[in-house]
């Protein structure tokens, strides 16, 4: 069993002090990407991109919207690691897109943003390139074709208590990590984690 870490990025705090009254509700991790990776194992990380109005590319999670200025620096961390992996989905919602107003062309800028990562990072293992809630596949990437079908275990889409407890009271995740990565220490395949600095 290997660890992941849901949402990786949105230990980013916002700028707006408006978002920022939300964002503890938001949020899944604590700790950047290099403290994930070197101090707790971290090898899956996850990026949910978003195209806003603008047709600008950002990281999305639960409302909340990252900038992506400093993605390429992470995706760069990521490939002079040479053994992580990385799921990118497209973090659009039904109503995103029944309202937005070309949805051709947010599926175009995704799928050239997954053609992108993958031709710029040979040492990433890419995988994912669908959208989120219909789990449409936009785009496969070369890594997962060449390879058998990943097992990945993620409390935070099926688990109403591990929800509850990542947004409200974060301290109890500490026990719900614990008890994941017992059950599963067996698993071949990715466990997903928030908060993977409490466990």
């Amino acid at each position: 069993m290997v660890i992941g870490s849901t949402s990786s990025l949105t230990y980013q705090q916002p700028k707006n002090w408006w978002k920022h009254l939300i964002w503890r509700f938001t949020r899944h991790q604590e700790v950047d990407y290099e403290i994930q990776y070197k101090f707790y194992g971290v090898r899956l990380f996850e990026l949910k991109l978003y195209v806003n109005n603008k047709n600008k590319l950002v990281i999305k999670n639960k409302g909340m919207t990252y900038n992506v200025f400093s993605l390429y620096q992470i995706l760069d961390f990521f490939d002079k690691m040479g053994d992580v992996s990385v799921l990118v989905t497209l973090d659009e919602s039904f109503e995103d897109y029944v309202y937005h107003g070309d949805i051709h062309s947010v599926e175009k800028k995704f799928i050239d943003s997954c053609k992108a990562f993958e031709t710029i990072y040979e040492n990433i293992m890419f995988y994912g390139g669908y959208r989120e809630f219909d789990k449409k596949q936009l785009f496969k990437f070369t890594w997962e074709e060449e390879h058998d079908e990943i097992s990945v275990i993620k409390p935070d889409d099926w688990s109403i208590i591990y929800r509850l407890a990542q947004r409200f009271c974060p301290f109890l995740v500490r026990k719900l990590n614990k008890a994941y990565i017992k059950k599963y220490d067996k698993l071949k395949g990715f466990l997903m984690l928030s908060y993977v600095n409490r466990r």
